[in-house]
């Protein structure tokens, strides 16, 4: 169907305040597929979420998420 999407949900360890999750937003949306993201200081995590059809390349996702200073919780 069009227009569907999944979500998947990181935890991320190193945001202190809204700037922080604003970089990792930022970073992560660039990523093809994504087409929507979240990230929380408080609770440490970051829902994205992309394209059904598109999987999401979480590898991608990781590695912008540590580019811009933060550590993926696997």
């Amino acid at each position: 169907m069009f227009g569907r999407t999944e979500k998947q949900t990181l935890a991320v360890e190193g945001m202190t305040c809204g700037h922080c999750e604003q970089r990792v937003e930022n970073a992560v949306s660039q990523i093809s597929g994504v087409k929507k993201v979240k990230a929380s200081h408080s609770g440490k995590s970051v829902e994205i979420s992309y394209k059904k059809d598109v999987p999401l390349d979480t590898s991608a996702v990781e590695k912008v998420i540590v580019d811009v200073g933060f550590k993926v919780l696997i």
